[in-house]
């Protein structure tokens, strides 16, 4: 109940105040605008709340279709998506041009069945933002949120990259976002298992890649996200 308040709160203060755009949120707006009218699968999205943060910035058609199990959550989006090109769906049905997971891999633990799901999609990019994932081996700690915790996972880079690379997926981009991630994790992790940033990443998959998408991608990322 706790986090969907929240949630309420926040999309109850943008309607007076207007979103003021995140360094993660910018990214998947870039990146839809440097592609075309698409659709986009948002898996684990909560109320949709990325989609109306940026739907003012978007210059191209978007069908955003979010994909979660929380009937409360829908129905917060549901609320403040009337009339707008946003669905709400518990399990995959279609195909997306992009799948976009924002901040929601480190809480599902077999996170490989998710990105075989994703996968099935076709999707022609896979973008993930604020990903907690560097070069230490995968974890589980505990994550403190406004008071409560709960458990999470870092998930080794490489390893990542491997497994998308079976799905026949290539990693395009990979940065450190702006958001730092101290104040919400152990102080204490050893050495080695420590990251100050969350990660923004763009997979393409294998059949679409070129060499010039990506340098696009590189240049328009490189300019917004400063």
């Amino acid at each position: 109940k706790a986090w969907i308040d929240l949630q309420i709160k926040k999309l109850d203060r943008s309607r007076h105040e207007g979103f003021v755009l995140k360094d993660f949120s910018l990214f998947i707006a870039t990146v839809i605008n440097t592609f075309k009218d698409c659709t986009v699968a948002d898996i684990g999205g909560g109320t949709g709340l990325i989609f109306f943060e940026i739907s003012s910035t978007l210059t191209r058609q978007v069908r955003w279709q979010v994909i979660d199990s929380n009937d409360k959550l829908f129905e917060v989006g549901k609320k403040y998506g009337a009339g707008l090109d946003i669905a709400f769906e518990k399990e995959i049905k279609d195909k997306a041009d992009i799948v976009f997971i924002n901040t929601s891999v480190q809480y599902i633990f077999d996170w490989k069945d998710m990105f075989e799901e994703a996968t099935d999609m076709k999707p022609q990019y896979i973008v993930l933002t604020r990903l907690l994932s560097g070069d230490m081996p995968t974890f589980v700690t505990k994550q403190n949120i406004h008071g409560y915790t709960t458990p999470c996972q870092f998930v080794n880079k490489h390893e990542l990259i491997e497994f998308l690379s079976t799905k026949k997926y290539k990693l395009i981009h990979w940065s450190k976002g702006h958001e730092n991630i101290k104040s919400h994790y152990a102080q204490d992790f050893p050495e080695g298992y420590k990251i100050e940033n969350t990660i923004n990443a763009i997979f393409q998959a294998s059949s679409e890649f070129n060499s010039c998408m990506k340098q696009i991608f590189v240049c328009v990322l490189s300019s917004c996200l400063v």
